[in-house]
């Protein structure tokens, strides 16, 4: 959404948190736009990174698995999306520096009753596509 005004950021900021018909309102200040007008230059220096998630309570909405693992993580750094996957782990992606180092510290941690399992997000050697090349003759 974008709003113009005087004080708009900070007024809106204000909302973050607050409760709209059963939904929890986040709040975040739009990309310059710089970053708007060139977004595969924002990509390129600023590249997304992942950690894998296990041992939340997977019976709740996707919604709310979502909200709640954003809220968690977001003191590791910007959360810019959360996966739910139908395997029960989720991949929670970040902007920010350091990022991975504090996000592995909240191994073990409660959330919602549950204690969580971080781990970095590697490809498993059965995800791995070898490509080949071609020999010409």
């Amino acid at each position: 959404m974008c709003m113009s005004g005087e004080d708009v950021e900070e007024k809106a900021l204000q909302l973050s948190g607050t409760d709209v018909g059963g939904w929890t309102v986040i709040v975040k200040p739009a990309p310059l736009q710089k970053e708007l007008r060139d977004p595969q230059q924002t990509r390129k220096a600023t590249k997304p990174h992942r950690v894998r998630v296990t041992g939340y309570d997977t019976s709740l909405p996707e919604i709310d698995i979502q909200m709640a693992l954003c809220n968690h993580f977001s003191s590791c750094g910007e959360v810019t999306q959360v996966l739910v996957l139908p395997s029960g782990s989720a991949s929670v992606f970040f902007q920010g520096e350091k990022y991975l180092v504090k996000a592995l510290k909240l191994t073990g941690s409660n959330m919602g009753g549950m204690n969580l399992v971080v781990e970095p997000n590697l490809p498993r050697p059965e995800d791995i596509i070898i490509k080949r090349q071609r020999l010409s003759t």
